[in-house]
């Protein structure tokens, strides 16, 4: 039954290790084909082969092998394996769109405010303004400090009912389970404003020294500008009176 099989090598090559090997890479060939293909190059081998057997009219063969061959590579690109491999650019689009993308700030609404470095924000939670310290007002064992309510006001017009932006420096809170941030709306930079207009005082401790230069700046053009707490409004005898904590 083998000695009917067609052996096309048979009159060119005559070693049989050699003729095995190329039929063997030939075969090799045809499956690949066959896997970006699909059932399309199968059927149309059939039909060419019919056709190849029994048109004897050598015209009229070749015409109808050259239509088949092209509906065979018309329909083998369009087939769904034919693409398997190629880029899609839904896909890729869809894997662009879920790329990570810069981390969006929280916003914080400040609810209340306890005094001028002081607030409370949704949930409760005390936030105390970094590297600064305002007159007191609201320790019932101390007296009002000089500036205080003034300072309280202003932190009120700043920041109430307002969303803030909050970060962080080294520690998250203090020893009253306050968290220590600095606070921003927009482009003010809360702290450092209270300090510059007037309102606060540099107070920084460590580790939380981020803006301890910025905010050591901002009050020598406070004081020497006699803005706030450093004008007359606490001057006695030509000093500035004790107000702060």
């Amino acid at each position: 039954m083998l000695q009917n099989i067609p052996d096309p090598l048979g009159k060119f090559v005559t070693n049989k290790y050699l003729k095995f090997f190329l039929y063997f890479l030939a075969l090799g060939v045809f499956a690949n084909i066959v896997s970006r293909f699909g059932i399309h190059l199968l059927f149309g081998a059939v039909v060419l082969y019919i056709a190849y057997k029994n048109i004897t009219d050598e015209k009229i063969k070749w015409g109808v092998i050259t239509i088949i061959t092209l509906a065979i590579l018309i329909l083998g690109n369009n087939s769904p394996k034919s693409h398997e491999n190629q880029p899609n650019r839904k896909e890729e689009n869809r894997v662009e769109n879920t790329k990570p993308q810069e981390p969006v700030e929280e916003l914080y609404l400040v609810t209340k405010v306890i005094d001028g470095d002081t607030i409370e924000i949704e949930g409760g939670k005390r936030v105390r303004y970094i590297g600064i310290d305002t007159p007191e007002t609201v320790d019932p064992n101390r007296p009002t400090g000089c500036y205080g309510k003034e300072a309280s006001n202003k932190n009120s017009e700043l920041v109430l009912n307002k969303k803030v932006r909050l970060v962080k420096d080294v520690s998250d809170t203090d020893r009253y389970d306050r968290l220590l941030r600095y606070v921003y709306i927009d482009d003010t930079f809360i702290n450092d404003y209270l300090v510059k207009e007037g309102y606060a005082k540099a107070s920084t401790y460590a580790p939380d020294v981020k803006f301890s230069e910025q905010f050591a700046a901002s009050e020598r053009e406070a004081r020497e500008n006699k803005r706030g707490l450093w004008g007359s409004a606490c001057e006695v005898g030509g000093e500035i009176v004790k107000h702060l904590r």
